[in-house]
């Protein structure tokens, strides 16, 4: 670990390698000699590529496990396509196409806007809208791919580009999310398939820290969500 603090200047080189990668034929970067070593070191990176490409429309959240710390990303303009309007226009540029994952997408009924003070875990419960099943479209846009440090990823977005979300899945508090079949069907064959579910375990703690998160630390209105 190097003992020299990561600096807003640091943020900014950064910041600027992963939106040239961003870029239509855009080629991945490499990593540059000064990466975030803290969450918070990582999320300055995301905050000037959100200011530069935002508007956010929602946020992905995870966690390796269940006993360590969730982090996020935000889902920034263009990177929600509806699916269930039939056919999908591919208007998130796709650079560096890396692999796709199945997710739980929550839309709130209600936003939560900015506040020094994160909601309750009921009134969190209370927001959801809905729940949807979804696709996120995943990108390296750091040379290294998935071996560039854990951090240097957590800047680039966790390597998300975007997100195709599906219709509303009714019922959505009575499924088992620890068990759930995910298929991935190529040229109308089933390519791959498996039973999984999350590995943090437990969906609500996730978006009651992801709210308390953005509507704290980041001082910004949350909408939507991808697990």
């Amino acid at each position: 670990m190097s003992t020299t603090p990561f600096t807003a200047a640091d943020a900014e080189v950064f910041a600027a390698a992963l939106l040239d990668a961003r870029k239509p034929g855009g080629k991945r970067a490499a990593t540059p000699l000064r990466v975030p070593e803290t969450d918070a070191e990582a999320y300055m990176v995301q905050d000037i590529i959100r200011a530069k490409l935002g508007p956010t429309e929602g946020w992905k959240v995870g966690a390796a496990n269940a006993s360590s710390e969730p982090n996020c990303a935000p889902v920034l303009r263009g990177g929600i396509i509806d699916a269930s309007k039939g056919g999908i226009p591919l208007s998130i540029p796709v650079p560096n196409p890396t692999a796709i994952e199945t997710e739980i997408a929550f839309r709130m009924a209600k936003p939560f806007p900015a506040s020094t003070q994160a909601p309750t875990a009921d009134e969190v419960f209370a927001g959801i809208g809905s729940a949807h099943v979804a696709m996120e479209l995943c990108a390296h846009r750091l040379a290294d791919g998935a071996k560039a440090p854990p951090r240097a990823l957590l800047a680039d977005s966790g390597m998300q580009l975007g997100f195709l979300i599906g219709p509303v899945v009714k019922d959505w508090r009575k499924v088992d999310t620890h068990r759930q079949v995910a298929r991935a069907w190529v040229d109308n064959k089933v390519a791959v398939e498996m039973v999984a579910g999350h590995t943090q375990k437990d969906l609500g703690a996730l978006l009651v820290w992801l709210v308390g998160h953005v509507v704290i630390i980041n001082r910004s209105t949350i909408g939507a969500v991808m697990d």
